[in-house]
């Protein structure tokens, strides 16, 4: 999923984190975070934007 958000919202990776980290090369927008979960949940794919 991260390199769909990536070609989609036209960001650029960022590897200071313990997570995945997209962030708008521009600076104009909001940085987007991928955390994996301990277990996977099938059937329970969900996004959360939190501000």
């Amino acid at each position: 999923m991260f390199p769909f958000w990536r070609a989609i919202l036209g960001y650029a990776d960022r590897d200071d984190g313990p997570v995945d980290v997209l962030n708008d090369p521009q600076r104009r927008n909001p940085i987007v975070c991928f955390q994996q979960l301990d277990a996977p949940r099938p059937g329970q794919n969900r996004i959360h934007l939190a501000p």
